[in-house]
């Protein structure tokens, strides 16, 4: 089945962290501001009780959000029992009018491969200036996310047009001569994937929104992730160029320049749609987390 596809970033300038307990020495709450799934926030505590809290100020925090994305966790392995809630709220103290958005169930025994790195939700868009992942169960391990991102998506109109190149590998090859002429090459890393996506007009509401993403993300500057259209895998990613223009080629419909962007890992992470779930809201209905 095909989907239109997704931009899932955040302007992490608008958002304060806290958490519930101390952290550890290497697990700095500023780790989730620089958008790398390889600096953590790490708990120093294992009590039951605890959480990870966002504030997104007084502005940007009227902003009606639709998608939690974690990347870099031990959400399957840090608690035996219990539940973790992404919850949102006006009030600071999440003491009262506190929402239960999503609550993240990891199904361990359905999982016959490594976990999974990258969890995402989607839900009805909603409107609070405070969010948290609570956890609530006994621990294993200290907590520990690298990045999450809770905000609204970016979704495509249409999907991108035939003859996009999609998943190509670039290998960057160090090459030396030698005094007597030979020849000494060296690779640091596996390649990486590139991406060339053309897609037809797009309307002012579209266009709006992807000038607002190009905007934070500051060209090739700040990573972000892509959902692709066959909503199989979300890869972190990088613009390749730092200018990307919208032509308007006649009222309400806007053209795009080849979004060129390349994986920010040479590595494509393990991805298992049946290894989450979740229930949202009060309903009883089960939903597979896609990421």
């Amino acid at each position: 089945m095909n989907y239109m596809p997704q931009i899932l970033y955040t302007d992490y300038s608008l958002v304060t962290y806290s958490g519930s307990h101390p952290v550890q020495s290497n697990g700095s709450l500023t780790n989730l501001k620089s958008g790398w799934s390889d600096e953590y926030w790490v708990s120093d505590s294992l009590v039951e009780s605890q959480s990870l809290a966002m504030d997104f100020g007084i502005i940007s925090g009227s902003k009606a959000r639709n998608f939690l994305l974690i990347d870099g966790h031990n959400l399957d392995t840090c608690q035996s029992d219990g539940t973790i809630y992404l919850q949102a709220s006006n009030n600071a103290d999440f003491d009262s009018g506190t929402e239960d958005v999503v609550a993240i169930q990891i199904d361990l025994d359905a999982m016959t491969t490594p976990k999974p790195d990258i969890i995402f939700q989607s839900f009805t868009p909603v409107a609070k200036r405070y969010w948290r992942v609570a956890y609530y169960g006994t621990k294993q391990e200290e907590p520990r996310i690298a990045n999450i991102i809770v905000d609204k998506s970016v979704d495509f109109q249409f999907q991108e047009k035939w003859g996009y190149k999609k998943e190509n590998q670039l290998f960057i090859t160090n090459e030396n001569t030698t005094l007597d002429g030979s020849i000494n090459n060296s690779k640091s890393q596996d390649g990486r994937l590139m991406y060339e996506l053309d897609f037809p007009l797009q309307n002012n509401t579209f266009k709006s929104t992807l000038k607002e993403f190009l905007k934070v993300c500051r060209g090739s500057w700040q990573s972000f992730y892509f959902y692709d259209s066959s909503h199989s895998w979300i890869r972190q990613m990088l613009l390749q160029e730092d200018y990307y223009p919208v032509v308007v080629k006649k009222y309400g419909l806007n053209q795009i320049a080849t979004l060129k962007m390349q994986s920010v890992e040479t590595s494509t992470r393990w991805h298992d749609p049946d290894a989450f779930s979740t229930e949202t809201g009060l309903s009883d209905d089960r939903i597979l987390i896609d990421y």
